[in-house]
This record gives C-alpha cells, structure tokens and sequence, in this order.
C-alpha cells in the first residue's frame, strides 16, 4: 500500500518472496551477492533481480569485464568486515536490550564501529575506514555502472552534508584528486582474484 518503488535484497529468497506474494517494484541485488562471473548474473536475474549492485571485493578491470549498464556501484561507505551473532555488548558489558553504535580496537588503534542490532542478537562490524572513491572519479565514470551510491551509515548530518558536497565537486571537475581525511579504496585498486 506505501507504493514503493522498489526493494533492496541481500538474498535470493527475499527476492523470490517478493514475486511469490505479488508486491509490485524493481528488485536490486545489494553488494554482497557474488555476481562475479556472467553465470551467477544469469541466476539472480532469473531470480527476479532486475539490477545488480557490483560487489565489494571487483576491481576496476574487473568491473569493465563483467559490468552491464544496469548496475549500480557504491563509490563510498562503510563495508561490512563481520556480521557476529554474538552479542558483543553481552560478552564486553552486558546487554541494554537496546540496539546502537559500540566499537571494537584493533591492534593499531583503529576503531571499528559495530551496528548492535538487539531484535535480531546481531552485529554489523563495519571497516574503520570508509571506501571512498571520490579522488577516483574519473576512473569511475570511464565505468559502465548506471548508478552510483553514497552509503551512511554512522555519519552525523555535518558529515553527510561535507562529503556529499566533496562527491558533487568530485565528480563534477572528474580530475579532482579531493578525499575525506581518513579512507579505503577497498579492492578498487587491486580488487580480488577473478
């Protein structure tokens, strides 16, 4: 009844549900189904995913070889290193039964911010760094991805407005070298084997 225009899914099956009760709307694939060969492209449509958000893990070169216009591709935002069902709020300090924001520290003194999520005993454990491809800009339009995404996830409004006026100056002026302070290219650079 809210007449959306479409559906974001992590899973085939949520895919599949969608279609099986009728609820009208495009289905995007998100990035962490694996489409990285033509064959696992062929099943999510068949699925119903109408378009495919490119995986984390492809590189540039790989992008060109296997991207189609109808895909989306996230040029900023955490990426999700852990998904734990272990409550790590219960084993840190006991649980509040209230989901929110904690962080983990590495070795290095890298802060990892981790999604507590109570309803569902689960947690999002992001990157310290956010993937930021806004010195890239040129590169990415040379891409054939049809959209582009900013994902937010624990940044304040200030920051959001900031980095979405450097994404704008970006990719306006294509050679501006500009980035946020501390970032990750992710695989962009160097991507994972295909």
């Amino acid at each position: 009844e809210a007449r959306f225009s479409g559906f974001l899914v992590r899973t085939p099956g949520e895919a599949r549900f969608l279609l099986e009760n009728g609820i009208p709307g495009q289905i995007r694939g998100d990035r962490n189904l694996y489409l990285m060969n033509r064959r696992a492209r062929l099943f999510f449509r068949e699925c119903g995913i109408t378009e495919l958000t490119l995986p984390d893990e492809i590189n540039a070169p790989g992008i060109r070889d296997l991207a189609l216009p109808s895909d989306e591709m996230v040029i900023y935002g955490r990426q999700v290193m852990m998904v734990s069902a272990n409550c790590l709020r219960k084993t840190a300090s006991g649980c509040t039964k209230k989901s929110g924001l904690s962080f983990l520290q590495d070795r290095d003194g890298r802060r990892m911010p981790v999604l507590n999520e109570c309803r569902y005993c689960m947690n999002l454990i992001l990157n310290a760094y956010p993937l930021s491809l806004s010195d890239e800009a040129e590169e990415v339009l040379r891409l054939p991805p049809r959209s582009l995404r900013l994902s937010f996830t624990i940044e304040s409004g200030k920051e959001v407005s900031e980095i979405l006026s450097l994404y704008r100056e970006s990719f306006r002026e294509r050679g501006s070298k500009k980035n946020i302070p501390e970032y990750t290219h992710g695989y962009f650079k160097r991507g994972a084997i295909l």
